[in-house]
């Protein structure tokens, strides 16, 4: 049968395309393929329109040539990745070829390590065929045969067309339960009417295959026990849902939208309110600049969330989490680092203690967890910060901060002048100043030297508050992330030795307990 390369997925010197277009280019000879490569940047536009892809710009043409890399079978690529050929010169085999009916003898070296590396194949729980080019399933049953006991199985990067494909491979591997599909372009995805070939599967990886809302949502019907989804870095700007779209998918409780282009809760809140156990939402990274108090007919989406992270977005406002909090009663953990309320100069020494009141139930902020007298110091600060705000009358000063009642009854109303309250506010933060240097602090235990060498600069916590959080508070004040390698020492004037480390160990011990007091030094080594 002749190959048609149309709508088929290639490698061309390491980078991946489908082809769009075969056929003549003006002003040339011959036969060109119209390839869109999945990185945007390999593309080149150059005037007429021959064919259109997803992301502008990123098509362009090339020759059929014998460097063109169209694919191989999943066993292919699963014996070129896990089975190393043996190399020695052990007793060769004499092995009759089995198609020719006895007449073809050849010598074969070191069989017995083919076996048995074949045999460790058969083992495999986990199998990894990121970029090995993988296109088609191979003939029917051959690898159910293979590697019967596979769990987990990661096809990122490949070359497979289309969703029967993948339920062709799937539906083999009779106990799959994780499926990485990540930086892979299908051009059909219609939902497989055999209700058993993701039968098992409870976590699916779709990020960066450019899938659309409204095509997910033909597949996920397939997928019975799913009950984490991820589909970051889809360029979704929308979550669209059909008209007539009434089905429910009960086991999802984690999805992952990191790296997208959302930017309404309230269409967000509507596409979510297909998965009723939703539990833990990921919108890292994405356009979200308020959060609006929604109709409650538009709540049930998110209503039940106990973990949500909106970590680099666009939100300003403190009072956005008043309205988070009536929106998402039962959350328990919130990261919201890297947004603008963080950095706003009426907000930025108070924002955490502000945003942890506003959070009934919050245990976690920022991947700090709030202990029980960080979070009665919080509150008591949030009545003090509203106690100083004019309003006609309590009615408006509730409409405008809705905990004020309850934390009042809980804690008492804040009494006495207004100087007075002010005074509460700012007598409970202590001072530290922090020192970097990308040197090892303990061999030159000089603190004027240190101080010249490296970055200094102060930050201001409660003597309440988790080193955890505090160790978050420094590195965001030296502009690092929470994720540098570094490490943190507390300078002891006049101690012996006079650097103690505060390690990993000291991350559940708030700063009374590691004695840091007002005017207490932190070096901090980034490496």
């Amino acid at each position: 049968m002749v190959f048609d390369p149309l709508g088929a997925r290639l490698n061309h010197n390491g980078f991946l395309g489908t082809v769009r277009y075969v056929g003549a280019v003006e002003g040339t000879t011959g036969t060109w393929l119209g390839v869109e490569w999945d990185d945007p940047a390999r593309g080149k536009h150059s005037g007429k329109e021959y064919f259109t892809c997803q992301i502008p710009g990123s098509g362009s043409f090339i020759r059929n040539t014998p460097s063109i890399n169209w694919g191989c079978t999943f066993l292919e690529a699963l014996l070129s990745k896990y089975v190393e050929l043996p190399h020695a010169s052990e007793s060769p085999e004499t092995v009759i070829l089995g198609s020719s009916n006895g007449a073809i003898a050849v010598e074969a070296v070191g069989l017995d390590k083919v076996r048995m590396k074949l045999s460790n194949v058969g083992t495999l729980r986990e199998i990894s065929l990121n970029m090995q080019n993988v296109a088609t399933p191979g003939p029917s049953g051959e690898i159910a045969q293979t590697c019967p006991y596979v769990r987990g199985l990661d096809l990122s990067q490949s070359l497979i067309p289309s969703w029967e494909v993948i339920a062709a491979i799937a539906g083999q591997l009779h106990h799959l339960e994780t499926l990485t599909l990540n930086s892979n372009r299908f051009q059909s995805l219609l939902g497989f009417s055999d209700s058993g070939t993701f039968s098992r599967v409870t976590e699916l990886r779709l990020n960066n295959t450019l899938l659309g809302w409204h095509q997910l949502l033909t597949v996920l019907p397939d997928f019975p026990v799913l009950s984490a989804l991820e589909l970051g870095y889809n360029r979704l700007s929308c979550l669209s849902v059909p008209s007539d779209h009434a089905l429910s998918f009960p086991s999802v409780q984690s999805i992952n939208l990191d790296s997208n282009f959302l930017a309404s809760l309230s269409e967000l809140a509507i596409a979510l309110g297909s998965f009723p156990q939703l539990e833990r939402l990921l919108l890292t990274s994405n356009h979200f600049e308020n959060i609006p108090l929604l109709p409650r007919e538009q709540r049930d989406g998110i209503r039940q969330l106990k973990h949500l992270t909106l970590t680099n977005n666009r939100i300003s406002k403190l009072s956005d989490f008043d309205s988070l909090n009536i929106l998402c009663p039962e959350l328990l953990s919130l990261n919201v680092s890297g947004n603008p309320v963080f950095e706003a100069p009426e907000t930025k020494s108070s924002a955490r203690q502000l945003i942890i009141a506003r959070m009934t139930h919050l245990t976690s902020l920022n991947f700090s967890s709030i202990s029980r007298q960080e979070r009665k110091d919080s509150e008591v600060l949030y009545l003090s910060h509203v106690a100083q705000q004019s309003f006609e009358n309590e009615d408006l000063r509730s409409i405008a901060y809705p905990r004020w009642r309850e934390l009042c009854e809980e804690h008492g109303r804040p009494s006495g002048p207004r100087i007075s309250v002010r005074n509460t506010l700012g007598s409970k933060l202590i001072t530290l100043q922090v020192i970097s240097t990308n040197s090892d602090p303990t061999l030159n235990v000089n603190l004027e030297v240190l101080k010249s060498s490296g970055n200094c600069d102060t930050i201001r916590v409660l003597p309440t508050m988790g080193f955890k959080a505090i160790r978050f508070k420094v590195l965001k004040t030296l502009k690092y992330t929470i994720n540098t390698n570094h490490r943190i020492w507390l300078w002891l004037d006049r101690g012996f030795p006079p650097l103690i480390e505060l390690d990993e160990t000291s991350n559940d011990r708030d700063a009374e307990w590691l004695g840091l007091e007002n005017g207490s030094i932190l070096i901090v080594q980034v490496k």
